[in-house]
C-alpha cells in the first residue's frame, strides 16, 4: 500500500448457478469450483506463472460466506494502474467462467455458471447431490454465522413475498471498492490533523458512488422457486429491495446522502454515523451499516464502499478516482 496517492483496490463475489430443466438454484458447491479454477490454471505453464504472479502482487480468489459464493479481491493499485487492475479482474472472470463449464461435465445438472451479473437471482439452493437445502446454517461456510441484515417479517417488500427472503443473502453478491486518498507528512502523523478533509472526502466519494450505482440499476427479475419471473420492487432492484428491508438505516444513508456544505459539517455528520471524527484511532466496531466501512491500516484511512451491484461494469467506477483529497476548505 502507498500511503502517499491515491489507490483504489476492487472486491467482487460471484454466484455458482446451476440449471436443470430450465429452472435454477445456487449451487452449493464453491469447494468444487475452486478446485476446477485450479486444475484449470495448472494445465497450462504459462496460466500458472500468471497466477502465481497475480498472487505474489496480492490478488486473491476464495470463497465468501456461503457454500455457492466466490470472491475475487485485488491489491490496491495507483490511479495509473487502474486499466491492469480491470484487466486482472477480466482475465480471472474467463478462467472462473471456464471452471464452471468444466464443472458441469459429469454433473447432474444441465449447466453451471459463475457470475456476478445478478446480485440476487432465485430463492432455491441445491447441494452438488441435487437436494434441495433451506436452512440457513446449512448454506454458510461458517454455520455459526449470523444474519445480521433481517428485516422484519412484517414489512417484507412486495417482490419477496413468497419467497425465502431471510435465505437470500447466502447468495446475495455485491461489488466492494475500497479507496484511500494520499496522506501527508511522516507516517506516525495523526490522522485527526486532516480531519475536515477526510470527512469531507468521505461525503463526496460516498456520494459519487451512490450516483454511479443508481446510474446503472439492476433490474432483472427474481426468478421464485427457480423459474417464476417476480419484477423488482422498488423499481431499482431486488438487490435494493433487500437491502431496504434488512437495513433500512443504509437504505436511508444512501438516498439522502450529499457531499457536506462545508469541512466543518462534514465531520459534524461523519461524527454523527461513526460516533467519531477521522483519527488514527478510529475503529468502526459496533457500526453495522452495510454501504460504507472506513477503517485504518498503517495510519491510512480507508474507505470500502459497499454500494454497488455486483453486475455493475467495473470500468463505471473510474470516477471515484478523481475524487480528490481538498485540504484548502475551498469548495
Amino acid at each position: 500500500m502507498r500511503r502517499d496517492q491515491l489507490e483504489i483496490g476492487l472486491e467482487r463475489e460471484y454466484a455458482l448457478h446451476a440449471w436443470t430443466a430450465g429452472t435454477v438454484a445456487y449451487l452449493l458447491a464453491n469447494d468444487r469450483l475452486l478446485a476446477s479454477f485450479h486444475a484449470h490454471v495448472a494445465a497450462d505453464v504459462e496460466r500458472h506463472q500468471r497466477w502465481q504472479r497475480m498472487q505474489d502482487d496480492g490478488w486473491r480468489l476464495a470463497p465468501e460466506y456461503s457454500r455457492c459464493l466466490v470472491e475475487i479481491s485485488s491489491p490496491p493499485y495507483p490511479r495509473g494502474g487502474w486499466l491492469e487492475l480491470l484487466a486482472g479482474f477480466t482475465l480471472l472472470e474467463s478462467w472462473l467462467a471456464r471452471a464452471a463449464a468444466l464443472l458441469t461435465e459429469g454433473s447432474r445438472f444441465d449447466r453451471i455458471e459463475c457470475t456476478a451479473e445478478y446480485s440476487l437471482r432465485t430463492d432455491r439452493f441445491v447441494s452438488w447431490e441435487g437436494v434441495f437445502v433451506t436452512e440457513f446454517t446449512e448454506l454458510l461456510l461458517d454455520p455459526a454465522d449470523e444474519n445480521a441484515l433481517l428485516g422484519s417479517p412484517n414489512d417484507l417488500p412486495a417482490c419477496l413475498v413468497g419467497s425465502a427472503a431471510a435465505l437470500g443473502y447466502a447468495g446475495f453478491t455485491s461489488t466492494n471498492a475500497t479507496v484511500h486518498p494520499p496522506m501527508r507528512g511522516p507516517a506516525d502523523r495523526d490522522l485527526a490533523d486532516d480531519a475536515e478533509p477526510l470527512a469531507d472526502y468521505f461525503w463526496r466519494l460516498l456520494h459519487v458512488a451512490r450516483a454511479l450505482e443508481v446510474a446503472t440499476p439492476q433490474r432483472h427479475a427474481l426468478l421464485r422457486e427457480g423459474r417464476l419471473p417476480v419484477a423488482p420492487d422498488p423499481e431499482l432492484s431486488i438487490r435494493d429491495a433487500l437491502i431496504r428491508w434488512g437495513d433500512p438505516s443504509t437504505a436511508r444513508l444512501l438516498d439522502t446522502v450529499s457531499p457536506a456544505p462545508s469541512p466543518a459539517e462534514g465531520v459534524t455528520r461523519f461524527r454523527d454515523l461513526f460516533g467519531q471524527p477521522p483519527s488514527s484511532s478510529f475503529t468502526s466496531e459496533g457500526f453495522h451499516a452495510y454501504s460504507c466501512r472506513p477503517r485504518v491500516v498503517e495510519n491510512t484511512m480507508l474507505f470500502e464502499l459497499r454500494c454497488f451491484h455486483s453486475g455493475l461494469p467495473l470500468a463505471n467506477l473510474a470516477p471515484l478516482l478523481e475524487v480528490d483529497l481538498d485540504r484548502s476548505g475551498a469548495r
